[in-house]
């Protein structure tokens, strides 16, 4: 087995609410010996709002070497998911503080050792909230949303090529297969600030969306028709092994990470509950 599912989690106790399940997947690849993505997914329950939970996933895919990497992923997952306030007034707000001081923990560290020197990550945070979903994201990681059955990227690759393509120097296509598409114009923990991409205002969700949150190396090695069939025709956590499956068939160069998110339709009263936190590490 490559990989280790995180068990579902789903909303849904006493009143009606929408049903919410989450799973997360992070491996290595076939060509990696170290895995330097770090994800989690984590729901809290909150009674005040009908029983509707709030979600957050993370994923951050770390460089600078082994080490260093995996140690810039790891800290970023944690300071997010530990700063961010789902209840804050500003829930936008809250995820875009929360990267920031990501960024602060992560330059200081390395500032302060030699061996970490250099050392930083992408970081893309989706919180989902009663109102809607919320991103704040630096990096080439991405969030893909599927609805009425056509995939939708929600980001935009904070990269060398992508800033030429803005430009009109680069087709998409063009960029899509250009040997240095992997260059970041922006990261987590390379310099003392962080300018993360924020939405303005929560997007609505709608019952039966699918939302994705992964690393490069999911893109990079599986097309976005695949993506889409593969959220179609399968429950979270298959999709996620699913999602994996295809990347070492496709032979993915980089470590690759997924989660998975789905708004199904309202639980009955009554409905069970699992616990709240879960996260997928190194997978070999």
């Amino acid at each position: 087995m490559k990989g280790e599912v995180a068990p579902q989690a789903s909303a849904g106790t006493g009143r009606l609410a929408p049903r919410v399940t989450a799973a997360l997947l992070s491996d290595p690849g076939p060509t990696r010996q170290a895995n330097e993505d770090c994800g989690r997914v984590m729901m809290t329950t909150r009674p005040d709002l009908a029983d509707v939970e709030d979600v957050l996933a993370v994923v951050a895919d770390g460089m600078g070497g082994h080490q260093a990497g995996a140690v810039a992923s790891r800290l970023a997952v944690e300071v997010v998911c530990r700063l961010f306030r789902g209840d804050a007034i500003d829930a936008g707000d809250s995820l875009r503080e929360a990267v920031i001081e990501a960024n602060h923990a992560i330059y200081v560290l390395a500032g302060q050792n030699p061996e970490l020197q250099g050392m930083g990550t992408t970081c893309t945070a989706l919180a989902i909230r009663p109102e809607g979903a919320y991103l704040a994201h630096v990096g080439d990681s991405r969030v893909y949303l599927l609805r009425d059955g056509a995939l939708y990227q929600m980001t935009e690759d904070h990269t060398a090529v992508m800033d030429l393509v803005r430009g009109g120097i680069l087709t998409l296509d063009e960029a899509r297969r250009h040997p240095q598409r992997n260059v970041l114009s922006r990261a987590v923990g390379r310099t003392e600030m962080a300018t993360p991409d924020v939405w303005s205002a929560p997007i609505p969700i709608c019952m039966g969306d699918r939302f994705v949150v992964c690393s490069d190396g999911l893109p990079d090695a599986v097309t976005e028709t695949c993506i889409r069939d593969v959220l179609v025709a399968l429950e979270p956590s298959a999709a996620c092994q699913a999602l994996i499956d295809e990347a070492w068939n496709r032979h993915a160069q980089d470590n690759v990470t997924v989660a998975v998110i789905s708004i199904e339709p309202a639980v009955p009263v009554g409905a069970g509950r699992l616990p709240e936190t879960r996260e997928a590490e190194v997978a070999r």
